[in-house]
Parts: structure tokens; C-alpha cells; sequence
């Protein structure tokens, strides 16, 4: 399930638009890997961005949603991938005491 930030509580139209939408941070992470992946071919991206684009027409997305929804998207991937690393860091140092 994903969370809302809270610095999206007060924008209500992009709640709506997320509780509306299938993509999750991690369906948006592997979008924008593959789009990196494929930044001097865009033309196998193409496929993806019909996809996200009639997603957004059919939930009414404005273009004007697009840096807000990104934004946020970032931050609660920026604080998944935070909490990961601090996990992760805390095993590699428990592990390495008991070396």
C-alpha cells in the first residue's frame, strides 16, 4: 500500500488522482530506469509513454499535475530508498562486529 506524504495532504486533486491511479513508486522507479536505460533511444520508450499518457487522459491528469505528482513521487522514493540504505547499513555493521 502506498503512503501519502504528508506535504501531499492539502493538495486534494492529486489525491484523487493517486488513489485513482495502478502505478506505485516502484511502477514509476521502473519506468524511469528504463527511461534512463534507453535516454539515446527513445523510440523503445515510446511504447511507455503511450501507455502513462492515456492513464493520464483517462484520469483527467493536467499537465499542470505532472511536477506536483513528481515531486512527491521522488520524495517517498527518495525516503523508501533512505530507510533501505539505513537498514541495510545496520546489518553490514552488525555483521562486521561479529568478524
Amino acid at each position: 500500500m502506498y503512503v501519502l506524504p504528508t506535504s501531499l495532504r492539502n493538495e486534494s486533486r492529486i489525491i484523487e488522482l493517486i488513489q485513482k491511479t495502478v502505478i506505485q513508486p516502484l511502477d514509476f522507479v521502473n519506468v524511469v530506469y528504463f527511461a534512463v536505460n534507453n535516454i539515446d533511444h527513445l523510440e523503445v520508450f515510446m511504447p511507455e509513454i503511450q501507455i502513462i499518457s492515456h492513464k493520464h487522459r483517462d484520469l483527467a491528469v493536467r499537465s499542470e499535475h505532472n511536477p506536483i505528482l513528481g515531486k512527491h513521487m521522488l520524495q517517498s522514493i527518495l525516503d523508501a530508498l533512505s530507510a533501505a540504505y539505513t537498514f541495510i547499513v545496520g546489518i553490514l555493521i552488525d555483521t562486521e562486529k561479529k568478524l
